[in-house]
């Protein structure tokens, strides 16, 4: 009965130990908008947020993908908006 309870723990300590700062976040979503120019952002997301920083895993990835796709918009600028709200909040969100 406590195991749901030790997993969400699990998790929560997860994230707080993958949570990067604003400037971390900012930087990473500039470099990625400044080499995809003229298409491929989606790879280099791949590649920075799942490979290079961890912040999130493929599951977790593919999720944000989904939504940002369903959402009016362009998919890097969704996707953007919602690691950085996973990250750090609205203000994670903005940043990103």
């Amino acid at each position: 009965m406590n195991e749901p309870i030790a997993e969400q723990a699990a998790e929560a300590s997860s994230v707080e130990a993958r949570r990067p700062s604003l400037s971390k976040i900012f930087g990473v979503f500039l470099i990625t908008g400044a080499i995809s120019f003229g298409g491929g952002i989606v790879a280099y997301l791949h590649e920075y947020l799942v490979r290079r920083e961890r912040w999130l895993d493929e599951e977790q990835f593919l999720d944000a993908l989904e939504v940002g796709e369903t959402l009016p918009g362009l998919n890097s600028v969704n996707m953007a908006v919602i690691v950085g709200d996973r990250m750090r909040g609205a203000i994670g969100a903005a940043a990103a």
